[in-house]
């Protein structure tokens, strides 16, 4: 699709994470282990890289709520997460739990052609390409959770127990991350990372 349209201000495209996912399963795999509710919020200035980079069209650039399940095993490995009736394989090394993800999607970027005269004309490009999702989050135990004063912050843990298995089941509490999702460029067209910031409680 092209347009003769000279657009002043680009609007990065953006399909998170949390809108598409693994083909629906029927239940979830694994043992059950927990749900978490998370705010999901574009981070500061986290789109820069891909509104430079001339991607347009619409994007969710505002906060949005979103239910996980985490499954696995029963002595707190946790090795899948469940969202909107789909899961998709994850890893947990005690306190982060990470989850990736490819997707070829629609993009849409502003592309200028030099004209004779000097000038330029702004045309709009569409394009398949990959979507990579990194989503990463920190678990923390009700003793961090304390520690913390109730305040999750992935640059910071407090001390205390990581999250495991306990009489009552899996001691997790907070969570809090990030999720990436880069644009895998190819020829002509730019890679480039969007951020959000995660921030979850147990239901």
């Amino acid at each position: 699709m092209r347009s003769s349209r000279v657009l002043t201000t680009a609007i990065v495209v953006l399909v998170s994470l949390f809108g598409v996912a693994c083909p629906t399963v029927q239940g979830i795999p694994g043992e059950f282990l927990a749900n978490f509710s998370f705010v999901v919020s574009p981070a500061d200035g986290g789109f820069e890289p891909c509104t430079n980079a001339g991607y347009i069209n619409l994007l969710p650039d505002s906060s949005y709520n979103l239910t996980v399940t985490f499954s696995g095993e029963l002595d707190g490995s946790v090795e899948f997460m469940t969202f909107k009736g789909s899961s998709r394989d994850a890893s947990f090394d005690g306190q982060y739990v990470t989850s990736a993800n490819n997707v070829p999607r629609v993009f849409t970027r502003i592309v200028l052609t030099p004209l004779p005269d000097g000038g330029s004309e702004a045309s709009e490009v569409s394009g398949v390409l990959g979507l990579t999702e990194q989503f990463t989050v920190a678990l923390l135990s009700s003793s961090q959770t304390a520690d913390a004063g109730g305040v999750c912050d992935p640059a910071n843990i407090p001390s205390g127990s990581p999250p495991g298995m306990t009489s009552t089941g899996f001691d997790a509490v907070l969570a809090c991350g990030q999720l990436t999702d880069t644009i895998e460029g190819d020829g002509g067209w730019p890679s480039c990372a969007m951020m959000f910031d995660v921030a979850g409680s147990r239901l």
